[in-house]
């Protein structure tokens, strides 16, 4: 958040204010009137009503209030990595980081209480690794490592738990597939987005955030959020989504790439350190497509051959001819070249792809 959005913030009001959101705050201020009108109340069913421009454009929307500043908003979200990767432990780091109002890695935290569902883990070992990086727990953290399965009281769990504990900011499901259940009848996208939908549709009622812990598949991709284990259904579904994974280049470093709504994408470069038992920040990038595909370095060497002979219009084989490209096949130069648009306009380089009857043509000019 530039240092201008952060003059711009109201004094804080109470959480029911804070923790409203846009539909919410809709009903509230003007669908509402149309609803009574309407012969509707705050005891009969919920009505849908439009609104216009005039009336969102002068309604009080109160600000997004952080849990933690540019890395977790309230709603729902997912932190996947990989088995023994050391989620469980940042996961911690995070509650106690928060609890005690102390910045993570920079980052300012709201200070507010924390529920951890850490249900793959025994009190005594909660105890012993909260002794091992030497934090208090106070009272504005809770633990539970039993839970219900979702549609089977979870959400009643969690609901109840914030009545009690109003100041709730942040509910910690760690890990997600411990309170799946079975198996469903249907494609696996439709149950993987309606197990995510339910807990995004509570999160966003209660006004908190849920982050729920899963893993990465076995298999790598060049998309750190294509690792995610289950289909797009659980991603579609989810507010923001953090992915851990280790650095090809370095095992001990991991790099932890951020994306989601209200939030600039950003990739952190972290390493355990594991006489602290804490994750260290080494390096921090952000921006839009940060943490996007890799670029493959045949599009660098498009750029430079452009720049040097000014145009190109032709098949990608033929363009894999003049530069001299043998090791890259024609289908994936294609491929790279419609992915990576945005890196040949950097390059001040226009690019158009059409398919004519007999074959498919690229058109490649410099402009600077």
């Amino acid at each position: 958040m530039s240092e201008h959005e952060k003059a711009a913030l109201p004094a804080a009001t109470d959480k029911t204010a804070h923790s409203e959101t846009l539909s919410e705050i809709s009903v509230s201020q003007e669908s509402q009137k149309c609803n009574n009108k309407f012969g509707g109340g705050s005891d009969a069913a919920p009505t849908y009503t439009a609104i216009d421009g005039e009336q969102l454009m002068s309604m009080d929307i109160p600000p997004i209030e952080y849990v933690v500043e540019e890395l977790l908003t309230p709603f729902l979200f997912i932190l996947a990595g990989d088995p023994k990767a050391g989620k469980s432990w940042m996961m911690l780091q995070f509650c106690l980081s928060i609890i005690h109002s102390k910045p993570i890695w920079g980052f300012e935290t709201n200070g507010k209480s924390v529920f951890y569902m850490c249900l793959e883990d025994s009190y005594r070992r909660i105890r012993r690794r909260i002794e091992q990086l030497d934090e208090v727990a106070t009272n504005k953290l809770h633990f539970q490592n039993t839970s219900p399965l979702l549609r089977d009281g979870l959400e009643e769990v969690i609901e109840q738990h914030t009545v009690e504990h109003p100041d709730t900011s942040l509910v910690i499901i760690d890990t997600f597939q411990m309170v799946r259940g079975s198996i469903k009848e249907g494609s696996g996208y439709a149950n993987d987005y309606a197990d995510v939908r339910l807990l995004k549709l509570l999160a966003d009622k209660l006004g908190i955030t849920i982050l729920l812990v899963h893993h990465l598949r076995k298999q790598g991709d060049d998309n750190p959020f294509h690792m995610i284990s289950g289909t797009n259904g659980l991603t579609g579904a989810a507010d923001g989504i953090l992915v851990l994974a280790r650095e090809e280049d370095n095992p001990n470093l991991h790099l932890l790439s951020v994306t989601g709504r209200d939030i600039e994408q950003k990739a952190l470069t972290l390493e355990f350190d594991h006489s602290s038992c804490q994750w260290e920040m080494l390096a921090c990038k952000s921006g839009p497509g940060i943490c996007g595909v890799k670029v493959p370095d045949v599009i660098f060497a498009v750029c430079d051959y452009i720049k040097n002979s000014g145009s190109f219009e032709g098949s990608a084989s033929e363009l894999l001819a003049e530069m001299n490209e043998n090791a890259t096949p024609v289908n994936t130069l294609t491929k790279a070249l419609n992915a990576h648009k945005d890196i040949l306009h950097s390059n001040y380089i226009l690019y158009e792809f059409r398919r004519t009857n007999s074959k498919k043509i690229i058109t490649l000019a410099y402009c600077a």
